[in-house]
This record gives structure tokens, C-alpha cells and sequence, in this order.
């Protein structure tokens, strides 16, 4: 398993009509997104990953800036075939590891119960998203005390 920057849109050629056959359309809306350039994950302290496997682009993964301290996952894919494998949880963790160094809170809106497990496994705690100004699920303090 391989993590690193997506650099172009192109590397999720893949992911993107086994994402939309499942009835997620967050893909779709990245592509748009990045080939409009009203979203390419390049503000301090963004990042858009992808999981590959003998370079096949099996997983894919990001983190917007939400505010000063606050960031978000989002955009968080994995392959149906490669589900359960440690993929997820490799992205996931290393999107968090990257994020200590620009955010103090990671927020993420989430409405899957696998996706679910996955996050609160990393400490994630739930929450109502409409009651907070972020539309949250869960959210995760990176340093002690904040």
C-alpha cells in the first residue's frame, strides 16, 4: 500500500464511477470542484491523498481548511474490493497525522455506519450536525486541552 498527494484529478478516474454506481456522488463533485478551481485541497494545510496498490488507485481521501484551526475530512473513498483490508484505516490515519501539524480540531460529516465505525475507531466523537455551525457528525480534538 502506497499513500501520496493526488496531483491531478485523473488518478481517480477509477474511484469515480464505482462511487457513483453505490449512489455517492462526493467524486463527481470533486472533479467538477477541482476542474473549476474552486476546490484543489491547496490552502495550507490541505491535503488530497490516494491508497494505491500496484498502481491501481484504490482509496482516496481529503482535508479542507475550515477555518484557522479547523479542518475537515472529506471526500474519504475506498474501492468496494478492497473494504475492510486496513485501506480506509491507512488513509484515514494518515489524514489525521497530516493534519496535527496545521489544525487542532478535524470535524467530517459522515452518514455511513461503516464510515462511522472507521472514524470513532480513531477517536472521533459524534455529534448533532445541526447544531453546530460546521454541519458535523464528529469531530476529533488533535491537541491535549483544546
Amino acid at each position: 500500500m502506497t499513500i501520496l498527494p493526488c496531483r491531478d484529478p485523473a488518478q481517480l478516474a477509477r474511484l469515480v464511477p464505482l462511487a457513483s454506481a453505490e449512489g455517492f456522488r462526493f467524486l463527481d463533485r470533486l472533479v467538477t470542484e477541482w476542474t473549476e478551481g474552486t476546490n484543489r485541497f491547496d490552502q495550507p494545510g490541505e491535503t488530497l491523498l490516494i491508497v494505491e496498490i500496484n498502481g491501481k488507485t484504490v482509496a482516496c481521501g481529503g482535508i479542507t481548511r475550515q477555518g484557522e484551526t479547523l479542518g475537515r475530512i472529506r471526500r474519504v473513498y475506498v474501492d468496494p474490493h478492497f473494504r475492510h483490508l486496513g485501506f480506509g484505516r491507512g488513509l484515514v490515519g494518515t489524514l489525521i497525522a497530516q493534519a496535527e501539524a496545521s489544525f487542532t480540531t478535524l470535524v467530517l460529516f459522515t452518514d455511513n455506519p461503516d464510515a462511522t465505525r472507521l472514524y470513532e475507531h480513531f477517536g472521533f466523537i459524534p455529534e448533532d450536525p445541526t447544531s453546530t455551525p460546521d454541519h458535523a457528525t464528529h469531530r476529533l480534538n488533535l491537541r491535549a486541552g483544546d
